[in-house]
């Protein structure tokens, strides 16, 4: 068993924050770093007479996790507007891009290019001739011609899928549009330029056959600026999805995080965490499959190359430490020979029943980590919003707060608990409930200058006979963040506010 030990290097740098539009439910797909801000893209759900309809929104975060408003790009109860995940790209010229669908009927594709203010600079719509369904996967800029966007279509004949790349000026008018199939129902995820020039779309080839085992392989596809074939790598195991994430490494080859099919029985399948390394030739150098669950999906959705040539990895996991009631945003750390540095898993709320999803992930040019994506309140019925943007920024090593504990291979960490703090905000005095009866809890309390204010021993023998009683009268005001402990591990943190 091995574990790391990060210190805090000032708190306010640090944080785990949520958001919402005006109380309607939103997420975060991708997230940028420029000039020491934060940029995002994602969706906001609004509901017209009985119609859920998702709006393209773009934000800008700052440094220490605020955020003047949320800002909605694309406002319409015509269509619903999806950007899925790591589709928002920076521009040569210093402002953003990004491609989704819309949808009402059928579906079309679109691209926008907005600037740091969120005014869109650029925005067209795209069909093809007898589409049924049109899904804008991602987009890249092919730098002074245009953009390639990877897409999938959908025909109502023989109900056959493709990958589509539509090539565009640098206006967003189309040059041409080219088809991709390996003869079965193809759907593209991510494009990425590579070093050579040219641009890899990594794409999954699926046969659904009736009542035999279910069938996919990651399928790579390298075409050159104009949008010819290159080359292409089909995966010779049909367990394997597409690409969530896909980056080129610093020796020409690839990594990618996907699924594979750990579990196919009638018309169910479990889904698990892959992390696949390729060389320049495509051909396999090491797979790192994860399966400590073997009832629940688990899922990388993003992989970057670290400064330091290791790797970052992120996305959520299930039933961590016995705890069955949460989902944990999963963040991992392995070197280029695939040994796990360290893993670390983190609640975006503590509190029961809810699952929290990590989308994307950067480097920062400190070395800090920054991550988004939402949180989800899974079985609390009426809560609004149902679910909110999150953003996280930690250190290199995935902490939060001193005496952040990572493991590696056999960690078995107490499980999280609920803990409800209040009045929040507070004025001379703040309570501490936590829902774990009888085991010793210690309550961290830090300014955002990462000083501890207060440390505290409550044996929680009743949690509704003995909370802990916090003195705030004499404390500045201000927000403070709180972290509970059992047994060295951290098993929940948030804030408070003292106001006067």
């Amino acid at each position: 068993m091995l574990f790391l030990f990060c210190c805090l290097g000032g708190y306010a740098q640090y944080f785990s924050d949520l958001y919402n539009n005006k109380g309607s439910a939103i997420e975060f797909g991708s997230i940028k770093e420029q000039n020491g801000n934060y940029y995002v893209t994602g969706g906001t759900f609004s509901k017209s007479g009985q119609t859920y309809y998702e709006k393209a929104l773009f934000d800008k975060i700052y440094q220490d996790g605020s955020t003047d408003s949320i800002i909605v790009l694309i406002d319409s109860d015509q269509y619903s507007y999806e950007i899925y995940f790591n589709t928002l790209k920076k521009t040569a010229d210093g402002n953003f891009i990004a491609a989704g669908d819309m949808i009402d009927t059928t579906g079309k594709v679109f691209m926008m290019k907005v600037d740091t203010n969120g005014k869109i600079l650029l925005w067209q719509k795209y069909t093809y001739p007898g589409e049924d369904l049109f899904h804008g996967q991602d987009i890249i800029e092919v730098p002074g011609q245009g953009y390639l966007i990877a897409a999938n279509i959908n025909f109502t004949i023989g109900s056959k899928s493709d990958v589509l790349i539509i090539r565009t000026d640098t206006s967003g008018n189309v040059l041409n549009q080219r088809l991709y199939s390996a003869g079965n129902a193809e759907w593209p995820w991510v494009i990425r330029s590579m070093t050579n020039g040219d641009y890899m779309v990594g794409a999954c080839s699926v046969k659904d056959n009736t009542n035999t085992p279910y069938w996919a392989k990651t399928w790579l596809i390298e075409i050159n600026n104009l949008g010819n074939e290159v080359r292409n790598w089909l995966d010779t195991d049909n367990k394997t999805m597409w690409p969530w994430g896909m980056t080129q490494t610093v020796d020409e080859g690839w990594i990618l995080t996907r699924w594979y099919i750990a579990s196919d029985s009638d018309d169910y399948q479990v889904y698990k965490a892959s992390i696949l390394k390729l060389d320049s030739a495509l051909q396999k150098v090491w797979e790192i499959r994860f399966s400590d669950s073997t009832s629940y999906n688990s899922t990388l959705y993003d992989v970057e190359q670290l400064a330091d040539g290791n790797f970052i990895a992120c996305g959520i996991e299930p039933v961590w430490g016995g705890d069955s009631a949460n989902l944990y945003g999963w963040l991992v750390k392995l070197n280029i020979d695939s040994t796990i540095i360290w893993e670390n898993r983190i609640l975006a709320v503590s509190r029961f029943g809810t699952q929290s999803f990590l989308y994307d992930i950067n480097e920062l040019p400190n070395g800090d980590l920054l991550a988004c994506g939402e949180l989800d309140y899974t079985y609390d019925v009426g809560i609004t919003p149902i679910q909110q943007g999150w953003i996280l920024r930690t250190d290199s090593n995935g902490c939060l707060l001193d005496q952040c504990w990572l493991g590696v291979n056999d960690v078995n960490p107490p499980d999280a608990i609920e803990v409800k703090e209040y009045p929040n905000p507070a004025t001379n005095e703040i309570i501490f409930e936590t829902g774990d009866e009888g085991k010793p809890t210690t309550i961290t309390i830090y300014n955002l200058l990462g000083q501890k204010v207060m440390v505290s021993l409550s044996n929680h023998e009743s949690k509704l006979d003995n909370p802990l009683k916090v003195e705030t009268g004499l404390w500045q005001q201000g927000v403070y963040i709180w972290q509970a402990r059992q047994d060295g591990y951290p098993v929940g943190q948030g804030k408070v506010e003292v106001i006067r």
